[in-house]
């Protein structure tokens, strides 16, 4: 799975592509050079379905709250964020200007049994994630509200 930055407002990581790896491991890749230019390890207990790039200035989650990086000195380069679904039935937010990479901003779980996030998109500015399910399910959870809460609306 990989998701391209191409479409994304021009900043220094429009040359990269992420991948999820089957090591539960998202890498981000230069497009130009090939070599590897981030490593976020054990991302999810499961296999991972989807990922996607979304830039976090343009869906109004704040200027630097998910990283924690508002004050003096915050990077504010607008690098996008990484959102990631996985069959382990958790979605999650990276946020790649992090250090801390390997802990999501935001986790978020489906509440039923077994329940698999199988592919995630995003809606109304890009503070609803849509997540579609193995339980013929689709979870919505409010990105701005959304730190280890659970679904803020569902539909069978």
């Amino acid at each position: 799975i990989a998701s391209p930055t191409s479409s994304l407002p021009q900043h220094h990581l429009s040359t990269c592509v992420a991948a999820a790896l089957s090591n539960r491991s998202i890498v981000l890749y230069d497009t130009n050079s090939g070599q590897v230019t981030q490593r976020i390890d054990g991302v999810h207990d499961g296999p991972i379905s989807e990922i996607h790039f979304f830039p976090w200035e343009y869906y109004g989650l704040g200027n630097d709250t998910i990283s924690g990086n508002d004050g003096p000195g915050a990077n504010n380069n607008h690098t996008p964020l990484i959102i990631s679904a996985s069959q382990d039935g958790t979605i999650k937010v990276f946020d790649i200007r992090s250090n801390r990479t390997s802990q999501a901003a935001i986790p978020m779980r489906l509440n039923l049994a077994k329940e698999q996030a199988l592919s995630v998109s995003l809606g109304y500015g890009g503070t609803l994630a849509a997540v579609g399910t193995n339980k013929a399910r689709i979870s919505f959870f409010d990105l701005r509200y959304a730190s280890g809460h659970n679904p803020s609306g569902n539909l069978m």
